[in-house]
Order: structure tokens, then sequence, then C-alpha cells
């Protein structure tokens, strides 16, 4: 199924056509036009994308759940003593907005975008790499990452209007970019656990490098503020279901 225009009105019967144009993208990551405006569309493909992603987040769990009973021992995962606010400000608040926004907040391609991703890396690796080799300059390496960010994140105000033009380069390799972030927003969550010792542990980071495909399908579909709002969804599931059943 084609992405619908804005003029069209998309109902739930063309919810299986939607699943299959994700199947596309999955297999041949393709720019849109424009990001469809909020409407009737917006609110049905959003929602149906939200279900996908939690729909293939159980099915990875019940995978996981299977492999478990047979006698593998997963990692596991690695205990924070947080409070549920402090949880829910960094799963359901701040993790979707930089995440989203270092991932998948520059897959339209515009190079205002691009410039400000770029920034927004450097000052990512600035901090890790200041965690990694020295705990000391960790305070001044997040200052000057922070003033980075701002640099970056004014340039990108001042310039996304009118640096809209898309590289060629990206456009040829677009879909290498979308599978690139997609891997990589799962790798990231390999933190989040105890040492891995076998290619079937990558089990465990599944289910996010699947919902970060589904996000860039949502991202350049609907908009980086939707593709924010699902992530913040599904965070808010997780989190409330860790919280009730642990």
């Amino acid at each position: 199924m084609a992405v619908p225009q804005a003029s069209s009105a998309l109902t739930f019967r063309h919810v299986f056509g939607l699943y299959r144009d994700v199947g596309r993208f999955a297999l041949r990551p393709t720019m849109a036009a424009k990001p469809i405006p909020l409407g009737e569309a917006f609110v049905v493909m959003l929602g149906a994308l939200f279900v996908l992603d939690c729909t293939l987040s159980l099915g990875v769990f019940y995978l996981e759940t299977g492999i478990a009973e047979t006698g593998y021992e997963f990692p596991n995962p690695l205990q924070e003593d947080y409070s549920f606010q402090s949880d829910f400000f960094g799963m359901v608040i701040l993790a979707p907005i930089v995440e989203e926004s270092l991932f998948r907040g520059w897959l339209r391609g515009n190079l205002a975008a691009l410039r400000f991703a770029a920034i927004a890396w450097i000052a990512v690796a600035l901090v890790l790499l200041a965690e990694l080799l020295e705990w000391a300059i960790l305070g001044s390496a997040t200052g000057v990452a922070l003033i980075l960010l701002l640099i970056g994140l004014l340039q990108w105000l001042a310039t996304r209007k009118t640096e809209t033009q898309v590289p060629d380069w990206f456009k040829a390799h677009y879909g290498k970019l979308v599978w690139g972030s997609t891997l990589a927003f799962g790798m990231i969550h390999i933190t989040n656990f105890e040492t891995f010792g076998s290619p079937v542990d990558l089990m465990l980071v599944a289910s996010q490098t699947l919902g970060g495909l589904i996000l860039a399908y949502t991202r350049t579909r609907l908009g980086l503020g939707a593709a924010i709002g699902q992530h913040a969804a599904f965070n808010l599931i997780l989190l409330t279901d860790v919280s009730i059943w642990g």
C-alpha cells in the first residue's frame, strides 16, 4: 500500500495494507515527500504502528521465554535503585526525546537536520569518551557537550526553513543509513544488561531493534513528534509492567 497523501482518509480497513508498506520499508527503506499532517490518517496510522510495535515486542518476549525454558540463561538486566518518578522521567520523557532526536531526527535528510545530528553525536561521543577514559573530567566534558548541543539547536532553528535540500549522497545511501541507525539504536540497549556471552543473547535487544525500525517509518511518514510520542507510550507501558509485575 502506498502511503496515503494528506488528502486521503485512512480507515481501519487499510491497516493491513499499512503493515505491508512497513514490510517493504524494512526491506528497502524509502524517503517520503513529507509527513502526513494531523488528521484521521495520522491518528489511525500512529495507532496501527504502535500496535505493531507492541505486538512484535510481545512476540520477542515469548520467544525469549521459550529459549529460557530450554535451560538457556540470558544475562541479567543491570539493577538500578531508582524511584518510579526518576524512572518515569528517564524512560517516558527524556529517553524518547533524546533517542529519537539522535537516531531518527535527521532521517528526512535536510542539511540543517544533518548538521545538528553531527554536532549532537560529537557531543555524545565527547561525554562517552570522558566516561571511559577519565571520570574526573566527566563534568567538564558534559558542560562542553551541552554548549555544543545548544549551538547545534540554535543553528538548526535558524536554518531549518532555508536549508531544506537533501544531499545526493544521503539519497543514494538512504537504506544503509536507516538500517545503520536502527542497529545502533538496538545495540545501545546492550548496556542495560550484564556482559553478553553468546550471539543468542542479542535476542534481548531484538525488541528495541525492531521497534527502532518501526519508529524510523513513523518518523519519516508522520514526523519526529509522532515518533517521540510512540516511543514514550511504549516505554510507559514497559515501565508500568515492570512496576507492577517486577
